[in-house]
């Protein structure tokens, strides 16, 4: 498995959602995230995100054994919930932020 941290995404929704009916601005555009994930098929998952997010790409990719790269998404979301962004995968985190995480998690 191989688990990677893209790099920044800007969060260009300039608008907001409707939510029960109703209209909620969103107050977070602009910023920057990063999206941390795990894959089998690194090549296909970078052209799925292409689709979506013109011009991303993966700062790291680090190969892991399966439960190893279970066990350091599983850290991102515990120790890192105050970054996340709306449960998603995303974390308003630098690159370099994301990979010091890893490095930490891993060292220890």
């Amino acid at each position: 498995m191989i688990f990677y941290i893209s790099t920044s995404i800007i969060n260009a929704n300039p608008f907001g959602h409707f939510k029960n009916k109703k209209f909620i601005k969103n107050k977070n555009s602009g910023q920057k995230y990063i999206k941390v994930g795990v894959s089998n098929n690194i090549d296909s998952r970078i052209a799925a995100y292409q689709t979506i997010v013109p011009g991303i790409d993966f700062y790291r990719t680090l190969e892991f054994p399966k439960n190893i790269c279970s066990k350091l998404e599983k850290a991102y979301k515990k120790f890192l919930s105050e970054f996340n962004y709306y449960g998603t995968e995303c974390y308003r985190l630098s690159p370099y932020q994301g990979l010091y995480f890893l490095t930490r998690c891993i060292s220890s």
